[in-house]
This record gives C-alpha cells, sequence and structure tokens, in this order.
C-alpha cells in the first residue's frame, strides 16, 4: 500500500469522522504479514470475536488452524466442508440445533450455498491490520467499516 494514501485517509478520517474507529483492512499471504500468526484459541472460538483486538489496533494474522469455527473456515477458504445440520443452524434450527435465524429456511440456506463460490486458500495466511498499521509491502483485498 502506498503510505501516503493512507496517511492521507487517516487526514481525512479525522477531520470528517473525529475519534470514530478506525476500518481494518484484510489480505491473504503465503506469510505471516509482518505479525505474528495467532494461536489456536483453547475451546470454543469465534474469528469474528478474535478481531476485537485487531479493531484495537492489533495485527493478527490467521492460519487455518488457527480459525476453529467451521464457518469462519469456509467462508475464509480453508476448507470446503460445513458441519452437519448447517442448514438448520443457520435458519429455524431443529431439536438438535439451536438456528441462528439468519435465513428463514433450511432449503434457502441449501439454494444459496448452490450459488457460494468455492474459494481455496490452502497453505495460506489471512492477515488483518487496522488502516493505521498498514505498511508499504501491504497489499489489502478488503477494508471493513464498522458502524
Amino acid at each position: 500500500m502506498e503510505t501516503g494514501l493512507r496517511d492521507h485517509f487517516l487526514l481525512l478520517w479525522k477531520k470528517y469522522f473525529g475519534d470514530e474507529e478506525l476500518p481494518i483492512t484484510f489480505f491473504y499471504s503465503d506469510g505471516n504479514g509482518g505479525t505474528e500468526i495467532a494461536a489456536k484459541p483453547a475451546g470454543r472460538s469465534c474469528l469474528i470475536c478474535e478481531l476485537k483486538k485487531v479493531r484495537s489496533g492489533k495485527s493478527m494474522a490467521f492460519n487455518a488452524e488457527a480459525v476453529t469455527c467451521n464457518g469462519g473456515k469456509r467462508y475464509l477458504g480453508f476448507s470446503n466442508k460445513m458441519r452437519p445440520g448447517f442448514d438448520y443452524f443457520l435458519s429455524c434450527g431443529n431439536e438438535s440445533i439451536e438456528g441462528e435465524r439468519y435465513i428463514r429456511t433450511p432449503e434457502m440456506v441449501n439454494e444459496l450455498m448452490k450459488n457460494i463460490p468455492s474459494l481455496s486458500m490452502e497453505g495460506k495466511n489471512i492477515v488483518f491490520k487496522r488502516w493505521d498499521n498498514l505498511e508499504a509491502n501491504d497489499n489489502p483485498d478488503v477494508v471493513i467499516f464498522f458502524c
């Protein structure tokens, strides 16, 4: 990333948004992106929860072992598998799975999954950095703004 662009953005951010939270970025890398690889969390963990650290300014890289949530693994490209009953988990639930109710029915989830392309990032790491931590050799693929 051109550091002049990063710095100009930071000036404009401060002017228009004051002390509001800066966006975070991510990119895939064969290496660690200048930060340490996150350790595999003990117990149940969701990548979204781990991003709180990034939002606070700590750059983090994750490999397939450090992402323990099946959804996180799937949507980051570390795996093509979904847990059994995912269609019920994402929708209404059933007697053994509490549903998150993001999508109305299991059938709608299955239809959606047919149309989501597969992403393969096997052997790579995903590096998350807050905007102000980007360095000249970083090339973010995505910028995430929290509202």
